[in-house]
């Protein structure tokens, strides 16, 4: 299978920058060619599914919007044990250039009637005009959408929405029909000019190759998107690893497009990080700047307050006599005084309050974490450390119904400490890339046995660090795998740890 490949040149990178950070009432420039048409996208709201739990499977149906009338496709929506399970198809989708070259991807999105996007992952088009997905999420009601972007890790729908979902005919089941307004969307106009030529087309490409193309044009994307709302200034490390990843994957030769691949796709994920901190520290340094304008003006009002009161008390004094001006000073003075007797007392309370407060979820999570090592350890090979409490699961690593049933205290764990989330690390003592990647493999195999046991894939991260996190022991010992179970009921401190306080006695 053989794909054309097209440049996408900085300028329209840099498009994508500005789509993505661009306030919602921008006004997109006029020049070139006029369009034969031009879309508002004025509609916010599609239909959300209740889809109950654990429900049979159901089907519901998907249908272009006035940017892609023709598009068609379906989705397979079954509710599981903490998830629901969707396999989505499309069928006869537009390249998402199609749009403007800053756009390279499809993503699927499960909107809650609220407003809350989620990421559900990439529609690839693979040598065609079709795509499927098969994705969970946590939601239970929920609208699907589609929508074209600059790159696979967004966090938030752009404005080009080209699908959503509409209810079928066979649809069966308990169903429940809410309007869900996705509010984050803003509402833009966009345009297509037939004939217009965005960029220079080249040779016909391998699909390996194209994948491995698309997937540097998206991380150059998300990484200039990254760099245009202060990720260099606010993020600094995770951009400049992003950047250095993306260097790496351009520097490899096009014959190992899979390794291209990967690290474009982990470089990309890292720039769409630090694009969030960048953006999440920016609202802090407003938030802060505007707390100090409020402080001073409120001062500024006090000052004036105090200024007209001194005038004030001053006429008074003119007017009356000294015995009852002292009189009404001593009455204020007292009446100032209990009000900050009483405000202080209220101040003392509330941070009592709060200290036995925070005490309290302290000491649940305590009991709760020791209550867990516990548990644990009657099984397998567990250590509360300030990492979390750590299970450790040594090579061979067994599979299939053997490695569930290894595993079936952890999953059983989650679900009595709902909120703890997991980290699953694979470590080996071999060195090179096959080493590297083994490990990868081996937490992946660890993270879908704790799926199938219904652990949530929210709950769930994996990664694969090769030999660079030996143990103190030598050999054998380092091929493990390791799973941090932290945060939530259980706290983030290890029962052996503790704190003092250095406020004086």
């Amino acid at each position: 299978m053989f794909r054309r490949v097209t440049v996408i040149t900085a300028s329209a990178v840099l498009a994508a920058s500005a789509a993505y950070g661009a306030p919602e009432n921008t006004e997109p420039a006029r020049r070139g060619p006029q369009p034969i048409y031009k879309v508002t996208v004025i509609s916010r709201t599609t239909k959300a599914v209740n889809y109950g739990y654990r429900s049979v499977p159901t089907r519901i149906g998907f249908q272009g919007t006035a940017l892609m009338p023709h598009a068609e496709g379906e989705a397979k929506v079954a509710s599981k044990g903490g998830s629901t399970l969707i396999e989505a198809r499309v069928n006869d989708m537009d390249q998402p250039g199609r749009f403007g070259p800053q756009y390279l991807s499809y993503v699927l999105w499960a909107i809650s009637p609220d407003g809350r996007p989620q990421n559900l992952g990439e529609l690839i088009l693979k040598g065609g005009d079709d795509a499927h997905l098969t994705a969970t999420t946590n939601l239970q009601t929920f609208a699907m959408i589609v929508t074209a972007e600059p790159h696979f890790s967004v966090t938030k729908p752009s404005g080009v929405v080209v699908m959503e979902n509409v209810l079928r005919s066979d649809t069966i089941g308990k169903v429940e029909t809410v309007n869900a307004s996705y509010e984050l969307l803003p509402v833009t106009e966009y345009t297509y000019t037939a004939g217009a030529q965005t960029s220079a087309p080249r040779p016909e490409v391998s699909e390996s190759e194209y994948e491995a193309v698309v997937a540097l044009y998206q991380a150059q994307n998300a990484v200039q998107i990254a760099e245009s709302q202060g990720a260099q200034r606010h993020a600094p490390a995770r951009i400049a690893q992003a950047r250095k990843l993306y260097d790496q994957a351009r520097a490899y030769p096009s014959s190992v497009s899979k390794d291209i691949v990967a690290l474009a796709r982990e470089s990309t994920q890292l720039a769409e990080d630090a694009r969030l901190v960048s953006v999440r520290r920016a609202q802090e340094e407003r938030d802060a700047r505007e707390a100090q304008e409020t402080a001073a003006a409120r001062l500024q009002a006090e000052s004036a307050q105090r200024a007209m009161e001194e005038q004030a008390r001053r006429a008074r004094e003119q007017a009356e006599r000294a015995a009852a001006e002292a009189a009404r000073a001593a009455q204020a003075a007292a009446q100032v005084n209990a009000r900050a007797e009483e405000q202080q007392r209220a101040r003392q309370d509330a941070v009592e309050t709060q200290r036995a407060r925070i005490e309290d979820v302290e000491a649940r999570a305590k009991q709760n974490r020791a209550r867990l090592v516990t548990e644990l350890s009657r099984s397998l090979h567990t250590i509360d450390s300030p990492r979390g409490v750590v299970v450790t699961i040594r090579e061979p690593l067994p599979s299939g119904a053997v490695l569930r049933s290894i595993l079936r205290p952890v999953a059983a764990a989650i679900r009595q400490y709902p909120g703890v989330h997991l980290e699953v690390e694979a470590h080996t003592d071999a060195a090179g890339n096959t080493a590297w990647r083994q490990t990868q493999v081996h937490a992946a195999a660890v993270r879908d046995a704790l799926l199938d046991l219904g652990v949530p894939a929210g709950s769930l991260s994996t990664r694969g660090y090769g030999n660079t996190r030996p143990t103190s022991a030598a050999g054998a010992q380092n091929r493990r795998v390791e799973i941090a179970l932290k945060g939530g009921p259980i706290g983030d401190t290890a029962a052996w740890e503790y704190g003092y306080s250095v406020s004086p006695r």
